[in-house]
């Protein structure tokens, strides 16, 4: 369709193009970012930035949020 011709789909990707999901898999317009990798990345700059974070110290970590309706906590 139009709306997606210029969208990197599942078909068109490579390891030279970033790999990141854009929307969900289930909709119409679901692709992948495609710029081009950070080198020995599979993402570009700046979804790497957001795929790979430092972790903070374990006493400066934020607590996790609270679960909807009391449920347990999975880990």
């Amino acid at each position: 369709s139009p709306e997606i011709a210029d969208k990197t789909s599942l078909l068109d990707l490579s390891e030279k193009v970033c790999r990141w999901p854009m929307g969900h898999p289930g909709e119409p317009d679901f692709h992948f970012c495609g710029q081009q990798v950070n080198p020995g990345f599979p993402y570009c700059v700046e979804h790497c930035g957001r795929a790979y974070q430092a972790q903070l110290p374990r006493g400066v970590r934020r607590p996790p949020p609270p679960l909807p309706f009391g449920g347990p906590r999975v880990r």
